[in-house]
């Protein structure tokens, strides 16, 4: 399974591309580099949320939090799971 970053870098791909922009287009209008453009969009960036937040304003793409797919234990729970370390 992709990672949030390379799913979100997709979209935005994806966005630019039905626009008929460039990455150099992106760059000017949201007012960061092109390597950045490149690095968000193939889901290597790690730079400041508010540089993200450039380029998620100007393709009008948000994101919505959500849970990742897997859940911890809960406390009364780990005795039953641990229960063979204890033989």
């Amino acid at each position: 399974m992709d990672s949030w970053r390379i799913r979100l870098g997709k979209e935005l791909r994806k966005v630019r591309k039905e626009n008929g922009w460039k990455q150099a287009d992106v760059a000017e209008r949201a007012g960061i580099k092109r390597a950045v453009v490149s690095e968000i969009e193939n889901g290597k960036f790690l730079g400041a949320i508010s540089t993200l937040d450039r380029y998620l304003t100007l393709a009008r793409v948000d994101i919505k939090p959500q849970r990742m797919g897997f859940d911890l234990p809960q406390i009364d729970s780990l005795e039953e799971i641990f229960k063979d370390d204890n033989d």
